[in-house]
């Protein structure tokens, strides 16, 4: 009796976990990094921390998808941050008010390809875990942060470091601000 009562509980425990590993939601049409359509919209849990690690603050945000429109003969899309954003052949590219458009995303890439003389693709297949679940991304470094995108979903996490010296770069750095990815909804 004992050994029927040992099987179900064992039985019942691996059934009730869940792979930590298991991709949610994987994405269906990865032939662009950000899929641009209106009404699409990603929310992200913004998180600030002091120089120990502290949490000072938290907030969330969502950055959506309000129109589209045609910009040199491409279609390109508004979001509610004022910014137009549009894929192509090299990639996801931003064009802010009144500022040329960068390329934000390489993609298709390499790891260690380098571009806009301050990016570098650090990763093209890693497992991202954010509140939202688990993703296959790139990893885009730059100068003080990392990236992670996966390719028909979207920005996954980002992460921000600052110096603790003011005044001194890259020396004793710290995680000063990260988003992650806590909801979805792509048309």
């Amino acid at each position: 009796m004992k050994m029927i009562i040992c099987f179900f509980l064992v039985s019942f425990f691996f059934i009730s976990c869940k792979n930590e590993n298991e991709l949610v939601d994987p994405p269906i049409d990865t032939s662009q990094i950000i899929p641009l359509k209106v009404g699409n919209f990603w929310t992200y849990q913004y998180t600030h921390y002091d120089t120990l690690g502290n949490i000072i603050s938290v907030s969330s945000v969502t950055t959506r998808v309000i129109s589209d429109t045609v910009i040199n003969g491409k279609q390109a899309f508004l979001f509610n941050s004022g910014d137009v954003f549009w894929n192509d052949d090299s990639g996801f590219w931003i064009k802010s008010y009144q500022k040329s458009p960068i390329l934000e995303y390489k993609y298709p890439a390499n790891i260690g390809d380098y571009y806009n003389n301050y990016i570098t693709v650090i990763c093209s297949d890693s497992l991202i875990t954010s509140p939202r679940g688990n993703f296959k991304c790139y990893g885009y470094s730059y100068d003080r942060g990392v990236n992670y995108v996966c390719p028909g979903i979207g920005v996954i996490k980002e992460e921000n470091f600052q110096s603790k010296n003011i005044g001194v770069s890259d020396i004793d750095l710290y995680l000063f601000q990260k988003s992650e990815l806590i909801e979805y909804n792509l048309k």
